[in-house]
């Protein structure tokens, strides 16, 4: 399994293998060097004198390049090592066992609790970014290494263990290995001499025929979002969910994921901002609107302009933000209820749910197995006689008519029931009401 692969994931034991293994730095040893933020860093050739050598900006941007993929890798390693739940082994390989503590022996030089940038910049491989770590805990055993005062009391249990070859070859299986022709020979005589007249062979059948009972749990992810499954909630009565009927396509074991795949950005002609941005930033705009105050037409503008200004949002996207619409939500009975309760709305609140996995996955026998879901709820609020309302802002179009309207529910009303039950477990209380704010055509729909 790779890194990547075990994100959400955890096991009693964790291996994680050839940790000495250098990072991939091939790309900066490339004659250009290409940075999405940066551009394009290139060699310049001196005809005259038939020499190439790397222009400022090719050095500025294999400087930028290295230290992204370096935090990438230390990212990668944050995952590995924190997947393991009892035990985890950490397997790398080295030259020379001397050299390689006087390498991390640089830490001693370090007064801090986290090494300075140019000593991890200098790192090319897990192992040594470990070993640097480790050497100035009290845990760690070497002649030349010093304990820094920060972790003089952690209570850390591990243990470094240098191996060589020969050290290896006495764990084998076979300290004299056999030639091929001669195990052969011993195996037919093994053959020849063995009474199998107390074999079990209904013991041996059971073993080479073995069907593991939880195979789907193996295949089955622990973690999915909102948005991936958000359909499986159509049924309003979260409080008996039964078993849910995937609608989405199930991919490498069982995973709800969606079946459209978004226009890669290089074949992307359009520069203007889509639907998908303007929405995002309408959301961030409801998210930050101080509702204490005076909501205007001017108050949203200063807003857009503060965010554009911070670069949260381009000013080309601000500029798309519809201000009357989100007027026109303040200003009806629903925006009054929330300016109303602006001191006890809550905006944006994250979640994780846990779920029985058998509800979700109908393959997946245990019971006891779960699933984590996350999400962000846009925001609710508890009314003065302590009831809960939780309510969802929508940018998407609304064709005229109620079967618009129907068509938008029909498609949030899963989302929306998730977030209830999310809720609900939160609060130790249920949910009063549940609306979808449709800000296209300023309409409040209950679900």
């Amino acid at each position: 399994m790779t890194i990547h692969g075990s994100k959400g994931l955890e096991f009693p034991v964790v291996f994680l293998l050839n940790a000495s293994k250098q990072f991939n730095m091939r790309d900066l040893n490339a004659k250009a060097v290409l940075n999405n933020q940066l551009g394009i860093g290139i060699d310049y050739f001196d005809q005259q004198n038939r020499v190439t050598a790397p222009t400022l900006p090719k050095i500025i941007l294999k400087t930028a390049t290295k230290k992204e993929s370096l935090a990438e890798e230390m990212r990668k390693l944050y995952v590995a090592l924190t997947r393991a739940e009892q035990r985890l082994y950490i397997v790398g390989a080295c030259k020379d066992q001397e050299k390689k503590l006087q390498a991390w022996s640089a830490a001693n030089q370090e007064s801090t609790l986290v090494l300075n940038p140019m000593l991890r910049e200098k790192t090319t491989n897990y192992l040594d970014w470990i070993g640097l770590a480790l050497m100035r805990h009290p845990q760690f055993d070497a002649a030349d290494h010093e304990v820094l005062p920060a972790l003089a009391s952690d209570e850390t249990k591990f243990d470094i263990t240098f191996y060589s070859a020969d050290d290896l070859a006495e764990m084998g299986p076979q300290k004299n290995p056999e030639a091929g022709a001669q195990w052969l020979a011993n195996l037919k005589q093994q053959v020849e001499t063995t009474d199998y007249a107390t074999v079990d062979v209904d013991q041996i059948n059971q073993v080479l025929n073995f069907n593991y009972g939880y195979k789907a749990e193996t295949q089955t992810t622990a973690y999915q979002s909102v948005s991936e499954m958000k359909r499986l909630f159509e049924d309003p009565d979260v409080a008996q969910l039964g078993r849910y009927q995937p609608t989405l396509t199930v991919s490498q074991g069982n995973r709800y994921v969606t079946r459209e795949f978004a226009q890669p950005a290089f074949l992307q002609t359009v520069t203007a901002p889509t639907p998908t941005e303007i929405g995002t930033a309408t959301h961030l705009v409801l998210q930050k609107l101080d509702l204490t105050q005076p909501v205007t037409t001017d108050a949203i503008d200063q807003l857009i302009d503060t965010l554009v200004t911070n670069q949260v949002m381009t000013a080309a996207v601000g500029e798309k933000i519809d201000r009357e619409n989100i007027t026109r939500l303040i200003d009806s009975d629903f925006g009054q209820q929330l300016v109303a309760h602006a001191q006890a709305d809550h905006r944006e609140t994250p979640f994780s749910l846990l779920l029985p996995a058998h509800d979700v996955f109908e393959t997946v026998q245990d019971e006891t197995a779960k699933i984590l879901i996350h999400g962000i709820i846009d925001g609710y609020f508890i009314d003065d006689q302590g009831e809960v309302t939780l309510f969802d802002y929508k940018t998407d179009y609304v064709a005229d008519g109620d079967a618009g309207i129907e068509k938008i529910k029909d498609r949030y009303a899963g989302q929306l029931n998730l977030y209830a039950l999310a809720l609900s477990k939160m609060l130790d209380r249920p949910v009063a009401h549940r609306y979808l704010y449709l800000l296209s055509v300023g309409q409040l729909v209950e679900i």
